[in-house]
């Protein structure tokens, strides 16, 4: 069955930030939360159109403080990562609010009567309330219950009852018009339609060494899978997609959390969940992929419970099953794939991968691998199988080369890329022309499209709607 996390007490510790060229940038911030709870992960605490971007760097402090002394009187420590998060998409480290949360509400009685002197800037009185009361909605869910201690905090100051009282009516729907900053009411919006989404889930599962890491790597559009020729997979990895972001929020053992830019911590063993923007076409998509092991590995037997169970589980949209076109018809495929003909009651999508293998010049047929794919999959008793052709190794690389920032592809990478492209031209890599999909190449990088990976992106797409 697919996981299920006990509660456990929370600690909070904050590690290294770095700042460059006055933009924040995140290396990790770490605390332990109450349970797993997908939705924790999903949810973006970045603020990138923010109005106050527009202010000086003592008036934006002003407003984050601010806004902390809301959340600490709450008396919750579970908003001070979100927080963190927030006030360090706005505001370099250096100049933010580095206790986190204030003792007394003096910034929120600087704010008002600051942001209150003009009409038009008193819309941020109300954007203070508003981005107080979203962080804890979307950590602590319903805010009604902190309203009357929120108001409080500058009793009888009837600008800041109003702006609490517009800014809740506002996040329940019921305000009449919109006094809101327009960037932030937008923001919010597109957010809570993404989060209210039921989220799908799709298994990805296959045998040792078909490449099911690289192509997880390569539909997410960064490395969070490690990838290498042994087992590298020893248990369920959940990564979930979230709007916009462009860091990732991190669960690890023990229920920890933590909020990086530096994938490299995202590639490792001890990961239990992780939730990024996918650099996809499923990046608007509420999913989550969840990688399991390989099931032919004989050196740990518990590979194979793992998938067989999550399988059996049925507990997911779809099943994605990898193939890899350099090793069809082995004995531990047919034995898979009849187990997952006996007990997948939902979708399952076939994924021809590690084609880049293939040379023309050996007369390497991709059709003739299509074939023998179809057929022993037909054999196992999984009739009319859908079948998507790709190079998963090369689509994660043309992803990578367009990462302006992305810059360490060693030389066989750089040559397998160059290989290929060299071979479209003839038509021969040209992979989703070995289908009979309706999609037809319409923009984007043609090399892309090409290694067959936006074609199985949008397969899975039309699959789980």
């Amino acid at each position: 069955m697919i996981r299920n996390m006990s509660k456990k007490k929370k600690r909070r510790k904050r590690t290294s930030h770095r700042v460059n060229n006055g933009v924040a940038s995140y290396n990790t911030y770490a605390c332990k939360c109450d349970k797993y709870d997908n939705g924790y992960l999903v949810y973006s605490f970045t603020a990138s159109g923010h109005p106050i971007r527009h202010l000086n760097i003592e008036e934006r402090t002003i407003y984050i403080k601010a806004v902390g002394e809301v959340l600490s009187s709450i008396n919750n420590k579970k908003l001070s990562l979100p927080f963190n998060i927030w006030q360090y998409s706005l505001i370099p480290k250096s100049q933010a609010n580095t206790d986190h949360y204030a003792s007394d509400s003096s910034f929120l009685a600087k704010a008002i009567s600051f942001f209150g002197s003009t009409t038009e800037r008193h819309l941020l009185c109300i954007a203070i309330a508003f981005d107080s009361l979203t962080l804890v909605e979307k950590v602590l869910g319903d805010t009604s219950f902190y309203i009357v201690n929120i108001i409080s905090l500058l009793k009888g100051n009837k600008l800041w009852e109003n702006s609490v009282n517009y800014a809740y009516s506002s996040l329940k729907g019921i305000a009449d018009g919109c006094k809101l900053p327009e960037v932030i009411f937008k923001q919010w919006h597109k957010e809570k339609s993404f989060e209210q989404k039921k989220e799908k889930r799709v298994v990805f599962a296959a045998n040792m060494s078909a490449g099911k890491s690289t192509v997880i790597n390569a539909i997410v559009g960064h490395k969070i899978n490690k990838v290498q020729s042994t087992a590298c997979t020893g248990r369920e990895h959940y990564i979930h997609n979230k709007l916009r972001d462009t860091a990732a929020m991190v669960m690890f053992g023990n229920d920890n959390h933590i909020y990086t830019d530096d994938y490299s911590l995202v590639c490792s063993d001890v990961i239990e969940a992780v939730a990024l923007n996918f650099n996809s076409e499923l990046g608007n998509e509420r999913i989550c992929l969840i990688d399991t092991p390989g099931v032919n590995f004989c050196g740990d037997l518990s590979h194979r419970e793992i998938t067989y169970n999550v399988i059996m589980s049925n507990e997911y949209d779809l099943l994605v099953i990898l193939l890899n076109a350099t090793q069809l018809a082995i004995s531990s495929e047919f034995e898979f794939l009849k187990f997952a003909a006996n007990n997948c009651k939902r979708k399952i999508i076939f994924v021809l991968n590690k084609l880049d293998c293939f040379n023309p010049e050996n007369y390497d047929s991709i059709e003739e691998a299509i074939t023998i794919a179809r057929q022993m999959i037909e054999e196992c008793g999984i009739k009319n199988p859908i079948i998507i052709p790709i190079s998963g190794l090369c689509a994660f690389l043309v992803k990578q080369c367009n990462i302006p920032y992305i810059t360490q592809t060693d030389s066989s990478d750089e040559y397998t890329l160059h290989w290929f492209e060299h071979h479209t031209k003839s038509g021969y890599f040209d992979l989703p022309k070995y289908t009979s999909s309706k999609y037809v190449y319409e923009k984007g990088d043609k090399l892309l499209w090409y290694t067959g990976l936006p074609l199985l992106e949008k397969t899975i797409i039309d699959t789980i709607k």
